[in-house]
């Protein structure tokens, strides 16, 4: 029988519902963290998790079995259950509807995880639009 392979990286992007900046101070790396280990529960190879206070950004490799559009929406869904846990204030906090999904190239990898890590830096630079 056969053999299939399938090498392909994504970047993966969501904001806060209405980018309001709620991802603050220790929370923002508990939501990362989480995102981490929900990512690899689904069997993804996680390569980096960043963002700031209105979004995150997710590089990873995703199993074949699995749609992008139902893996993110499950990080989404989990991440947000975690943060109205975390907060106390659960139905408050969720994400914006829909998602971005870039594919890129291997060889662009450590190029994508620095930029990711470096989204504190990168918006103090600017705004994101």
């Amino acid at each position: 029988m056969p053999t299939s392979h399938r090498e392909l990286y994504y970047h993966l992007v969501w904001s806060t519902y209405e980018r309001t900046p709620r991802l603050v101070d220790d929370l923002r790396e508990q939501v990362h963290c989480f995102i981490r280990e929900k990512a690899l529960e689904l069997g993804a190879q996680v390569h980096a998790v960043g963002g700031v206070s209105d979004h995150v950004h997710l590089v990873v490799q995703i199993p074949s079995t699995i749609a992008v559009s139902k893996f993110v929406a499950d990080v989404k869904g989990a991440s947000s259950h975690f943060v109205s846990q975390r907060t106390g204030e659960p139905g408050v906090f969720r994400w914006q509807r829909g998602y971005g999904a870039i594919t890129f190239r291997k060889a662009e990898l450590p190029r994508v995880v620095r930029y990711v890590q470096e989204q504190e830096q990168h918006h103090t630079e600017g705004p994101f639009e």
